[in-house]
């Protein structure tokens, strides 16, 4: 199956990229021109940038794909410009979108559960873009399938409600060093993490399946957790128990304004799914393999952190955040006149206090890219 991932080298991306190839499939990445993370020799480049639609039309311009998937699409306006672009170049669109579009609720969530998490612009911006695809794609030649993945992770990403984006292995370097951790409330919400090579498996199985076409599915592992459950797994892990401090998701929105509606509006609720639809649909296509979690919360964290720990790249901190961490507890603690204050180390500081205060963009990218390469403190 000829197939073209659009934004193939992400989270969810990556692994369902190497799992299509492992399958033999054709697999076709647009990008542009990056080729560091995925350097398999099976797999096609085809270099543009997706958030150019001039650039994007001439990259496919004379080019046909059985399936197009797109994972770095997140406004109508994109929308609107691709799908013209992607018109008469496939026959299966498939959009991913989130499970965060729906609307919260304590029930249990299938794909007839209401959308509307409109709080938060990213699942607002999601579900708007289902809309427009849904009520306008009679105008395009191919069939749309809507998939709606929830929290994944993969060996390279630990799933955990207050933790840095740049360098996972902050969170159990705190852990090792006795250095308190923030809990969001009081991490008892359930929700459920998927694998991304389990993600992968459901993925392929909805490639140019009838049953898939015009539909939409969300894609979650079958276990129900707790934030506190999957804390309590890292500590088996690393075999050392966490300096939790607990504080308000209200609190935690205000220390923390760059999540402020990620921690409202998702990782603090419920998010339970039922995953029927996506295992009955794919029963027609017997040759694929049929959905189900092979790896457990414990399984796949007990990769992920092995993985984090043996690697000389992914073994480092974000120094920016470890110590904004230390400020927001020793914050809260004085509000609360709680007793556990932790002293920040000075490079730490200084990271931070340049990162807060420049007002230079390109410092901040300097900035970033510092707090990316520097090792462990």
């Amino acid at each position: 199956m000829k197939i073209l991932m659009i934004g193939g080298t992400g989270t969810i991306s990556y692994d369902a990229t190497k799992y299509f190839l492992a399958q033999n499939h054709d697999v076709y990445l647009l990008n542009r021109g990056n080729r560091n993370n995925l350097s398999d020799k099976r797999l096609n480049y085809i270099i543009g940038n997706a958030n150019d639609a001039k650039s994007l039309e001439s990259a496919l311009d004379g080019k046909e794909f059985d399936v197009i998937l797109d994972f770095i699409l997140y406004n109508v306006n994109q929308m609107k410009e691709r799908l013209a672009i992607y018109n008469n170049k496939c026959k299966q669109f498939i959009f991913i979108s989130s499970a965060t579009a729906y609307k919260p609720t304590d029930e249990i969530i299938t794909e007839k559960t209401e959308l509307g998490n409109d709080n938060w612009e990213y699942s607002r911006t999601k579900k708007e873009c289902e809309i427009y695809l849904r009520e306008n794609s009679s105008k395009y030649s191919f069939y749309y399938t809507i998939v709606r993945p929830y929290i994944t992770y993969d060996n390279r990403r630990i799933p955990f409600p207050v933790i840095t984006k740049i360098r996972y292995y902050s969170l159990i370097n705190r852990i090792e060093s006795d250095k308190p951790i923030i809990m969001c409330g009081d991490g008892n919400n359930k929700l459920t993490l998927t694998h991304t090579r389990d993600f992968a498996v459901a993925l392929e199985g909805l490639l140019l399946n009838e049953k898939a076409f015009n539909e939409d599915f969300h894609i979650t592992g079958d276990c129900v957790v707790t934030w506190n459950d999957i804390l309590a797994i890292i500590e088996k892990i690393l075999n050392k128990k966490a300096i939790v401090i607990n504080i308000p998701v209200e609190k935690l929105a205000v220390y923390f304004p760059s999540e402020r509606d990620e921690l409202l509006y998702d990782k603090s609720l419920n998010h339970v799914f039922d995953n029927k639809k996506i295992v009955e649909q794919q029963n027609i296509f017997f040759y694929y393999p049929q959905f189900k979690t092979t790896y457990t919360v414990e399984s796949g964290l007990r990769d992920t952190i092995n993985n984090l720990k043996n690697s000389e790249d992914l073994s480092k901190i974000d120094s920016v955040w470890d110590y904004s961490v230390n400020t927001i507890i020793e914050k809260y603690e004085k509000e609360t006149k709680s007793s556990y204050v932790h002293k920040a180390d000075i490079w730490s500081k200084c990271m931070y206090l340049l990162y807060q205060k420049s007002k230079c963009t390109f410092l901040k990218k300097v900035f970033n890219r510092l707090r990316y390469y520097r090792g462990k403190i």
